[in-house]
Parts: structure tokens; C-alpha cells; sequence
């Protein structure tokens, strides 16, 4: 039997070989090396299957994640690689066009960092390629986007195909829209769209969405305040749509307008494209 003395020698002896332990153990686990993050780069093409002669754009779209210290040096976009038909189109985060190509229409991009004042930051890029479809054959297309980086180059694919016209087009109309006149600052309404389909055919999935603007025309700079999905809507159908809307703390106090806008990433091929917005004036409060 250990004597009271002994015991505390013991109980010191067994307390500092665990925090020996403990201590030994925090070491390896900091000098472990942290995995280190990679940009990404994601495309995809909007529409995937589209008919050549329904008058809109092939449109390439491109999203990367970008780490601390990434410099773009640009963006390459390849169609129909390896083929005698290979189009490559470049251009620079910015959407300064470096080479265009056969069926080029335009490109938009926009940049945003997250900077402390002394480094180039995370940050991503969006950016979408119009394309002629006109200028390319019937068929399937295979798309590479290639994000050049001071670093090296980060790929993805993707692919559009493209058939010939048929007897009709799918004509997916903004029938009517409301939405409050006037609106609080954090606060949430409801706003209702009423889409039909006047088309031939049916029409697949595609979004709606509420914008609001400070003018009657929608652009890249009109803010998304609501969307609803619709993932089909039959030849002649009607959908009646509430779409929740909450107006930003931030936003501008005064006239604005709201505006609803009908697949309004232009998935569907119609026969009207004119025919998918509706315009309510609103007034923003604190």
C-alpha cells in the first residue's frame, strides 16, 4: 500500500507524461499541412438543345472561383475541338475581346475580389459567350472553357446541340403581373405572374423572375428580389405564379419599377421573344 507521499509523487509522475502527451500530440497535428484550395472553373451552355432558327443567341455561360493571389490572364473558350470546324474565341476577365472567331456576337464578364489593400484577395468570375448559332451546323457540339491563370490553366466542358426549325415553337407570354406601389425596405410581398403558353408546343423547365430596376428596361444591373421555377407548361396552359419578393435593407429610396420576366435566362426557343415582361412602377420607403 503507497504511502500518502508516494501517492502525490505518483500523481505528478502521471500528470506530466499526459500533458507530455497532449503537448506532442498539438505538435504533430500543427505541423500537419493544411490542403491547399484550387480555382474552378464550371460552364455550361444555355440552351443545351436549341433550334437553329428560333432567332436567339447560343449562349456559353462560365463561372470560376478564383484563390488569394489567382491573376486571370484570360479566358478560352473552344467549340468543336480537333475538328476541321474548331472555333476558339479568347478574351480577358474584364470581357476585353483578344480573339474573336466565325459566330462571335459578344461577351460580358464581371470580376469581384475580396481585397484587404495589400493582396489580390478570393474572388470569382461570370462571363457570358453570345454565339451565331446560325454559323454553326445541325447537330451536337462539344464545348472546352479553358481559365488561363498565372498559375496554370483549369478546364471543363460542356456542349450544345442544335436541330432544325420544326412546325412550331413553344411562346411563353407575360400575361399580366401585379406587385405593391409601394414598398419598405426589408420587408417581403407577394407579387403574382400569369405566364400562357400561345405556342405550338410545350415549353420545359425555366425560371421566372422579379427584377427591380430603375428604369422600364431590364438589364445586368436590375436587382433579382424573387423567382419561381416552372419545370413544364403544355401547349395553351396557363400558370398563375406567387413569387415572394423582399425588397434589400440597402436599396435606393424612391421611384423604381418592378419588372417580371418570363424564362428569364432565355432556356425555351419561341416564336415571340418580345412578349415576356411586364413592368409595374413601385415606390421604395424606409
Amino acid at each position: 500500500m503507497l504511502h500518502s507521499g508516494s501517492k502525490a509523487s505518483l500523481l505528478r509522475i502521471m500528470t506530466i507524461g499526459i500533458l507530455s502527451f497532449v503537448l506532442l500530440g498539438s505538435s504533430v497535428f500543427t505541423m500537419a499541412p493544411a490542403m491547399a484550395a484550387s480555382p474552378k472553373v464550371k460552364t455550361w451552355a444555355i440552351p443545351s438543345i436549341s433550334y437553329i432558327g428560333d432567332g436567339r443567341d447560343q449562349i456559353i455561360a462560365i463561372e470560376a472561383q478564383l484563390e488569394s493571389g489567382n491573376h486571370v490572364i484570360k479566358i478560352r473558350v473552344i467549340v468543336d475541338e480537333g475538328t476541321i470546324n474548331e472555333r476558339s474565341y479568347e478574351f480577358r476577365s474584364n470581357g476585353t475581346v483578344l480573339k474573336p472567331d466565325v459566330g462571335f456576337k459578344s461577351v460580358e464578364c464581371k470580376e469581384k475580389r475580396i481585397s484587404d489593400g495589400y493582396s489580390i484577395g478570393k474572388g470569382n468570375v461570370k462571363c457570358r459567350l453570345h454565339l451565331d448559332k446560325t454559323t454553326f451546323a445541325l447537330g451536337t457540339h462539344p464545348v472546352k472553357v479553358e481559365l488561363v491563370l498565372d498559375i496554370g490553366t483549369f478546364t471543363d466542358t460542356t456542349k450544345f446541340t442544335l436541330k432544325g426549325s420544326p412546325s412550331g415553337l413553344a411562346d411563353l407570354v407575360n400575361k399580366a403581373f401585379t406587385a405593391p406601389s409601394t414598398a419598405r425596405r426589408g420587408h417581403t410581398y407577394t407579387t403574382v405572374v400569369t405566364e400562357k403558353n400561345e405556342g405550338a408546343i410545350g415549353a420545359g423547365g425555366h425560371w421566372v423572375q422579379v427584377y427591380l430596376s430603375g428604369d422600364a428596361a431590364r438589364d445586368s444591373g436590375d436587382k433579382v428580389v424573387g423567382q419561381k421555377y416552372v419545370s413544364h407548361i403544355g401547349k395553351g396552359a396557363t400558370r398563375v405564379l406567387s413569387i415572394n419578393v423582399k425588397i434589400p435593407n440597402g436599396y435606393p429610396l424612391g421611384p423604381e419599377v418592378f419588372i417580371s420576366y418570363v424564362d428569364s435566362y432565355d432556356i425555351i426557343g419561341e416564336s415571340n421573344e418580345s412578349n415576356n415582361q411586364q413592368n409595374k412602377p413601385t415606390n421604395i420607403t424606409s
